[in-house]
């Protein structure tokens, strides 16, 4: 699709109107000609008119309603909610759109959402202003996901360039998703920055890289397509960043005198900043101060041991992307202040006052029990700007492939907006392979549910969308909307499901501490965990497994029970519904599958001696046997979850994941139990 729409866009042509009623004038005033977000948008209102039967008419006058679009001649970037706010209401026979600002685009996005699903009232009257004038989308290692080895060649051009391409192309795909959904910022995990930078404004410029090095001619290429993917995102009225897991640099340099208050440090980053920045088109960098990776020869460091180091850090890199280069850059606090006392600790470090932070809206990871972040809760985002961070992508439940709804978002949205937080992110496409070693480039581009499907995390992003613009709307609601424009009268049964989903997957966990769904699966790899089975089962009993399996799967077969109601045929997007049908069938499967698992591990591995009943853990045994053979339905999430082999690909990942899939662990277990032979409530040779 060509980012420049032609003047004709505002005279849309289609065959003579059977009728004056279906005919209809999307007619222009004031409102940029040109403009690339406007004309998508356009697009999709033109889609959505026609779906509903009507014909579009050339010319700005004559028969036929109009519906007019009013803006001011031109966008500016803005962060202003008066800018984004938008109008739609009546006007003489038709309706107008109307804008100070890039609120119009959002508008007509509006407009063709409410047309498609529930066609077109004359008297609509709709006006909006963002809740959160910053709204952004985090890529999260599944798309751009640099440094990997994919994307590199060691012949000219030294870099794979159909990958790249590729790459670029699927990219962009994703913002024009993205722009649908009102998004203002995008950012894309790239680990570090490493791809970019030369250090040429380091000592002599070749201290680190020669001017023959390879590692140049790489460089070249990767700002090259950097910066067309930020004026791509600009275009759609979207500001570029990029995600670093700080402070990694390259291996072969030396590294003895990289710490949190070393000038050689910070050398590096204004270094490595002044020319990432100046040879570039970003609008922002979000830091990650935790987790560096190792991967393709960077070397990982943490640059801070106490929240003072951390607010140090985060007043350096202040310096050195916002003062000294003009551009943004939002501080997580992900695994460095969990309370209003330590977060107070990172501020006397860091006392700049338009430093922005940001923290997950859980306390903790995204785990469903832990609760609303402290750090929210206690006022932090009212002491310096502040974004909170939404998973639309369950690392925990079911990768997006399950039929999985947040109804605690509303709640939290609220929350976040009460306690004064001015932008909120949503976390996109994440799984295992984005921060370990190895060639990971489009290894799980199928879970990207931007592009691919219409999973439940499609539904999560529209209401995350709405909330984002409202947070006193209902959450669920949202979702319905999302359920009825692609299900039609079928909606009310995928809503019934999307509604107690979040009760089942609560059924993961066995006590209020998270690890407690650790202890059988990490993410949603089901990698046993004795260690932590021993030190928590103390707490379980038998009966508590056994009411909680019970739940899971009575709440998970009534899911499959309602979207098996679901027709196809009778839904206005068919493919949506065979792709929710598909989900709640995985769900069952997956609970049907884990209940089991789970009392398998705990009787084999746990604590207590009265629950490693033989006669019970080979009736476990045979179930699961029985119930893994319907896995080859789903041979992606099979093999991801490690059902049946492990992966080798996952060698790279740490040394405390389990190199086992769940059929080799029943196999293994299962010799510890041969049929008709008991062993006083152990496993055979204890």
């Amino acid at each position: 699709m060509p980012l420049l729409i032609a003047a004709a866009v505002w005279t849309l042509l289609g065959p003579a109107a059977p009728a004056a009623g279906s005919q209809v004038r999307l007619v222009g005033e004031g409102a940029p000609v040109r403009d690339a977000g406007l004309g998508l948008a356009l697009e999709e209102l033109r889609a959505a008119l026609r779906q509903r039967g009507f014909v579009l008419l050339e010319g700005q006058t004559g028969p036929g309603r109009r519906i007019v679009l009013r803006g001011t001649g031109a966008f500016r970037q803005s962060d202003t909610a008066e800018a984004q706010s938008f109008r739609i209401a009546p006007e003489g026979e038709g309706l107008a759109v109307s804008s100070t600002g890039v609120g119009l685009v959002y508008g007509v996005y509006r407009l063709a959402d409410i047309v498609r699903r529930d066609g077109l009232d004359w008297q609509l009257r709709v006006s909006e202003s963002p809740a959160f004038a910053e709204r952004m989308f985090s890529y999260e290692g599944t798309l751009w996901n640099l440094p990997d080895e994919g994307f590199y060649f060691r012949d000219p051009p030294y870099v794979n360039a159909m990958v790249v391409q590729r790459e670029l192309e699927r990219s962009k795909a994703a913002m024009r998703e993205l722009a649908r959904h009102s998004f203002n910022r995008v950012t894309f995990l790239n680990l570090n920055l490493e791809d970019y930078v030369n250090y040429d404004r380091l000592g002599s410029g070749f201290e680190v890289y020669p001017p023959d090095s390879l590692h140049r001619q790489r460089t070249r290429v990767f700002r090259e397509a950097l910066n067309e993917l930020a004026d791509y995102a600009h275009a759609l009225h979207m500001q570029f960043y990029l995600q670093v897991y700080e402070f990694s640099y390259p291996d072969h340099l030396d590294g003895r005198r990289i710490t949190d208050d070393s000038e050689t440090t910070w050398d590096f980053v204004r270094a490595r900043y002044d020319e990432l920045l100046q040879e570039t088109r970003l609008d922002g960098v979000v830091v990650t101060a935790t987790e560096p990776s190792p991967r393709l020869n960077y070397r990982g460091f943490i640059l801070w041991r106490t929240p003072e180091g951390a607010g140090r850090m985060a007043s350096r890199f202040h310096d050195a992307i916002v003062r000294r280069n003009g551009r943004k850059m939002v501080f997580r606090t992900w695994r460095v202040a969990n309370d209003m006392e330590t977060f107070e600790r990172v501020l006397a470090a860091a006392p700049e006052p338009g430093l922005m932070f940001d923290a997950k809206n859980t306390d903790g990871d995204f785990f469903l029990n832990v609760g609303e972040n402290r750090v929210i809760a206690g006022g932090a985002p009212k002491k310096r700007p502040f974004m909170a961070t939404f998973d639309t992508f369950r690392e925990f439940d079911g990768w997006g492939s399950t039929v999985f709804f947040p109804r605690f978002w509303q709640e939290r949205f609220r929350s976040a907006k009460r306690n004064g937080a001015i932008a909120v992110d949503a976390w996109g496409p994440w799984v295992p392979g984005c921060i370990y070693p190895g060639i990971w480039v489009g290894k799980y581009d199928s879970y990207d549910y931007l592009r691919h499907g219409h999973s439940p995390s499609r539904a999560m992003l529209y209401a995350f969308a709405r909330l984002a613009w409202n947070p006193d709307a209902d959450g669920m609601a949202a979702a319905s909307e999302w359920l009825r424009a692609h299900l039609g009268g079928e909606a009310f049964k995928a809503a019934e499901a999307f509604g107690i989903s979040e009760a089942l997957w609560k059924t993961t966990y066995l006590t209020g501490h998270p690890y407690s769904q650790i202890a059988f699966k990490w993410t949603m790899l089901f990698l046993p965990r004795p260690d932590l089975i021993r030190k928590m089962g103390a707490t379980w009993t038998p009966e508590i497994l056994e009411r909680s399996n019970a739940e899971a799967v009575r709440l998970a077969g009534r899911i499959r029970g309602l979207m098996s109601g679901v027709d196809p045929g009778k839904a206005p997007v068919p493919q949506a519904a065979e792709d929710l049908k598909r989900s709640a069938e995985l769900t069952f499967t997956y609970f049907q599958t884990f209940t089991r698992w789970r009392e398998l591990l705990y009787r084999h591995y746990g604590p207590d001696a009265a629950a490693r009943d033989p006669e019970r853990i080979r009736a476990l045994i045979a179930e699961l046997e029985q119930i893994l053979p319907e896995w080859r339905k789903y041979p992606r999430e099979a093999k991801d979850w490690l059902i049946f082999r492990f992966d080798p690909d996952l060698m790279t990942a740490p040394s405390w994941m389990a190199r086992t899939s769940v059929a080799e662990t029943i196999g293994e277990i299962k010799r510890s139990y041969p049929a008709g032979r008991e062993n006083g409530g152990g496993p055979a040779g204890q």
